[in-house]
């Protein structure tokens, strides 16, 4: 397990870690395959029993909302609760097999990934922004679907960006959508959003400075992991120390309130441990944004010197790395919201965020009101 949890957090995917673990023959969690299966590693990595935090009822039933009910067998369906809703066990009952910073690094990147997966996705590439999108009306998702239906004379299939929300109807008597419908042609938003990002990788000279500015500075929170690491040390002996004395302790009452502050000292080292892993974690995101952002400088760099390929010539792998990078995030409207059809923006380091202007415009088609 503790391979499992590292391999992941220094970079590995589901499917290489499972390759791995079948190709060495490490048994499965039920020893009744031979072969490890992606999503059976994805639950592992989101089980907090092997980062010292133990839960239990951590499911529930709901009925299916009447929209989704095609697609399940039954009416009823289970539901993984929320960390915070499911309730938590001593530590004792399992203690940790991974430390607290590579716990949190692993949820970082199972919760990117999913922002990000391509999924069952025919053709993963038809859509630059996939995965970038939200909506400007509630908020939520939104999703590149392609239309076979509606395919081009030329055999294309177009993809539309659209809202999630207003696919989905509330479970109340009048079943409104939880958002208004809503859509927008794919070829229209990819090429407006590059259009944007090839002005500023065109002229670098703000990236540039954001990168010597991240050399220059210390990572969020260097001064203050030196002050948890003391924390966690101060309790943990102090724990021991409880602990040693509960041994000599005849008395009951005595033992049950000494109990009691063990517990309590047990919980302030855990809620330090978790903000050291916060911390720490800020740390980590820093080093790989500063490592994405000279990447970035780098390649254009050379396509200024004219030393590698021009931006033109990019294919989808440069374009998406770059707008990665660049944590470019795009929220659609409605057609016809003003001042405009989508924003645009970048986020830096220390610069945060950065709304492009001017805006993308209304991109109106007759394409763009389509909702499946």
């Amino acid at each position: 397990m503790v391979r499992i949890f590292t391999d992941y957090a220094a970079g590995a995917t589901l499917r290489e870690l499972a390759a791995a673990l079948t190709a060495d023959g490490v048994p499965t969690p039920t020893r009744k395959r031979a072969i490890w299966d992606g999503g059976v590693i994805r639950a592992l990595l989101r089980t907090s029993l092997y980062w010292g935090a133990p839960t239990t009822l951590k499911s529930r039933s709901e009925k299916v909302p009447l929209d989704q009910r095609s697609h399940y067998r039954s009416k009823s369906r289970t539901v993984m609760l929320p960390q915070e809703e499911q309730t938590a066990l001593p530590p004792s009952v399992a203690p940790a097999l991974v430390s607290p910073v590579v716990a949190a690094e692993v949820q970082r990147r199972l919760r990117l990934n999913q922002r990000l997966a391509t999924r069952s996705a025919k053709d993963p590439e038809s859509a630059l922004l996939r995965g970038l999108v939200r909506c400007g009306l509630c908020g939520g998702a939104v999703h590149a679907n392609r239309r076979p239906d509606r395919a081009r004379r030329d055999g294309s299939i177009p993809v539309f960006y659209i809202c999630w929300n207003a696919q989905r109807t509330r479970p109340d008597a009048e079943h409104g959508r939880l958002c208004t419908p809503h859509s927008i042609l794919g070829d229209k938003l990819d090429t407006a959003v590059w259009e944007k990002v090839k002005a500023i990788l065109r002229d670098p000279r703000p990236l540039r400075q954001e990168l010597e500015r991240m050399r220059k500075a210390e990572p969020p929170g260097t001064a203050d992991l030196a002050a948890l690491d003391a924390r966690v040390l101060t309790l943990s002996r102090k724990a021991s120390s409880q602990m040693a004395t509960a041994e000599y302790l005849s008395d009951d009452e005595a033992r049950r309130e000494l109990a009691g502050q063990i517990d309590l000292t047990m919980q302030q080292k855990r809620q330090t441990e978790a903000e050291h892993a916060k911390v720490a974690q800020l740390s980590a995101d820093w080093d790989s944004e500063r490592a994405q952002l000279e990447t970035l400088v780098e390649q254009v760099a050379q396509v200024a010197a004219n030393a590698g390929k021009d931006l033109e010539s990019w294919g989808y792998a440069d374009k998406r790395a770059a707008l990665l990078s660049l944590k470019t995030e795009v929220t659609v409207y409605e057609p016809g919201h003003t001042p405009s059809r989508a924003d645009l923006t970048i986020r830096l380091p220390l610069r945060g965020v950065v709304k492009l202007s001017p805006p993308l415009g209304d991109m109106a088609s007759s394409d763009a009101q389509f909702v499946g």
